[in-house]
């Protein structure tokens, strides 16, 4: 039988050590981890990965992963959600746009626009994600970073992490950018927040999306099929308005 193979991944500032003896794990990683770079993190989490029916859990050391392999993306979401967690962060289902070096979250459910927004942008400024980002909330500055999950096609991108400008809610109508008050944000934040698998979780995500509204800026950004959001998204990126309470 032969031993464990590592692939490793990072994303949001953790290095993620995925170990395996399954080979139709390994051939899955390999296809999924093409394109990430270099781990360079100290900040390490192990996962013991196994074939099976999709179940973790964790412990002090590490994460125990047991995947069927058509379920390996799922299963990705469900360790880096558990890792940002457990580092007080969390694992959005967003979109990420860098602009001047700070990051703007895009939040909308599935097919509210963000890969549109997305594409509109590329070239021009870097997309962490179309799809889902990863927030960290330990150092007292909350940042953000892409993931390897994509809804569209991958678009020119930006590793590490990124100061939180604003949060942008998204809407479609005529081209606007409105300040929204913190109570109607933080229902939105929410719904699209990963929970992880464990007590608790549910009262930790109020606390930390609760703390998080009252302190980024938030806004909708309202835009139609033919506009530019690019410079909507720069001034909220600039802004320095105060959320309505």
């Amino acid at each position: 039988m032969p031993g464990p193979s590592v692939r490793e991944l990072e994303v949001a500032a953790v290095r993620l050590v995925l170990r395996t003896s399954s080979q139709s794990v390994l051939e899955a990683l390999d296809h999924l981890l093409a394109r990430t770079a270099e781990p360079v993190s100290r900040d390490c989490e192990q996962i013991e990965l196994h074939q099976g029916p999709t179940a973790l859990r964790t412990d002090g050391a590490g994460m125990h992963v047991a995947v069927a392999t058509g379920d390996l993306p799922a299963a990705l979401r469900g360790i880096l959600g558990s890792a940002l967690d457990r580092r007080g962060g969390a694992l959005l289902h967003g979109a990420g746009i860098v602009i001047d070096g700070q990051a703007v979250l895009c939040i909308a459910p599935s097919e509210g626009g963000k890969t549109t927004l997305c594409g509109k942008v590329a070239g021009r400024a870097p997309v962490l994600s179309d799809e889902t980002v990863a927030l960290r909330l330990d150092d007292g500055l909350p940042r953000l970073a892409g993931t390897l999950f994509w809804s569209g096609p991958a678009l020119p991108t930006a590793g590490g992490l990124f100061p939180l400008s604003a949060i942008c809610f998204l809407r479609k109508g005529a081209e606007a950018l409105l300040a929204l008050p913190q109570s109607e944000a933080l229902s939105e934040l929410l719904l699209e927040w990963h929970l992880p698998e464990r007590p608790g979780a549910s009262a930790d995500a109020l606390a930390r999306a609760s703390a998080l509204v009252a302190q980024i800026p938030l806004f909708t950004l309202r835009t139609t099929l033919e506009s530019d959001p690019l410079p909507l998204l720069r001034k909220a990126a600039a802004s320095t308005l105060r959320r309505a309470v």
